[in-house]
């Protein structure tokens, strides 16, 4: 059976950080098949592929590749800590660890 390709995705108006380029500035981030192809104020003006689901952030701050190495579980042995659902039935769609506060994850 073959498998689904997600839709691209657009993310327009926010601010992207991109430590790597020295970047911080006003802009989009267009991500298709798996990868980045696009981020900051020159993806603005590219469009969006076809089909895309398009996201606006409104303002919220975007850091593409940016990895957050600090993310601590309670499992195994300490599942009575967890705040979500153990992460090994967890779909991989968490933007910020249960240890960042995010008000309004995009899924």
């Amino acid at each position: 059976m073959a498998q689904d390709t997600p839709k691209p995705l657009v993310l327009k108006n926010a601010r992207v950080i991109d430590p790597a380029r020295g970047l911080d500035a006003d802009g989009s981030v267009i991500i298709a098949d798996g990868t980045i192809l696009a981020a900051g104020p020159e993806a603005q003006n590219q469009g969006a592929p076809y089909g895309a689901e398009i996201i606006d952030c409104e303002g919220a701050i975007v850091a593409p590749g940016l990895i957050d190495m600090c993310v601590s579980v309670g499992e195994p042995g300490h599942e009575h800590r967890e705040r979500w659902p153990a992460p090994a039935r967890q779909q991989p769609q968490v933007v910020s660890p249960p240890s960042s506060p995010c008000p309004r994850p995009i899924r």
